[in-house]
């Protein structure tokens, strides 16, 4: 049912394809989604504390992590969301394209998290998609957070296992909730890990395609804290 699915989804994107053509999310060039020249445009963003914006070179500072009781956190990204190009595609990323949006974003992420993973990751790590919850994996067709955890690792040599984290429970779309003390609530007791012995002692590299208030980054940090990971490091294609 779930191939069925998709291979609906594909046809569908296909004759979209024809009917109107690939454009640049950037400047409207035809051909591809993202030129050369607007993909070398981008800006990669200094690292700061994506709470209260302080200098700090993990992506959240003590303060913040302290508050939210949170350990050996990193958290960067690559794009910044304001960026009407970033924007466009991620938003398209959720509903069509995905397969080549994918592999766009994930290069995207690649680029500008490299020096980021070669100063953090050491020792034993692996690579953990933000999951979805069942019900809207099957209504997506695909989890845009392991698609582009799936290309992350594949370029970096990197174990890629999105069997480790999930979501038991169908809570309704962060957007629709304001606030990162709501989104939190919101989230509460939502993941689970499902081997906690694969992660003991390892460096978990946690991904997701978008970082608004952080919630379900910090939830998704605080299980697997409590799990045994050594280190979490989440890596989002924008914020």
């Amino acid at each position: 049912m779930r191939d069925k699915k998709r291979e609906i989804i594909n046809l569908f994107n296909k004759l979209l394809d024809l009917i109107f053509p690939k454009k640049c999310f950037g400047c409207g060039q035809s051909g591809e989604l993202l030129c050369a020249r607007c993909f070398d445009s981008l800006d990669f963003p200094e690292i700061r504390c994506f709470i209260c914006r302080k200098n700090s070179d993990a992506g959240i500072c003590g303060q913040c992590a302290s508050f939210f009781g949170l350990k050996n956190l990193r958290v960067f990204w690559a794009a910044d969301y304001k960026n009407p190009a970033i924007k466009k595609m991620i938003r398209t990323f959720k509903y069509r394209q995905a397969g080549v949006l994918a592999e766009i974003l994930g290069e995207i992420l690649n680029r500008g998290t490299k020096k980021f993973l070669i100063q953090n990751i050491s020792g034993a790590s692996l690579i953990i998609p933000v999951p979805l919850s069942p019900k809207r994996q099957r209504e997506r067709g695909f989890n845009q957070a392991s698609l582009l955890g799936q290309y992350l690792g594949q370029k970096n040599s990197l174990i890629f296992d999105p069997t480790i984290l999930l979501k038991i429970k169908n809570t309704a779309p962060q957007v629709e909730t304001a606030g990162r003390g709501e989104r939190l609530k919101n989230l509460k007791e939502s993941f689970v890990v499902s081997d906690p012995q694969k992660i003991q002692d390892k460096i978990t590299i946690l991904i997701d395609d978008v970082l608004t208030t952080g919630a379900t980054i910090m939830e998704c940090a605080r299980v697997l804290q409590k799990a045994g990971a050594k280190k979490i490091i989440a890596l989002v294609a924008a914020h």
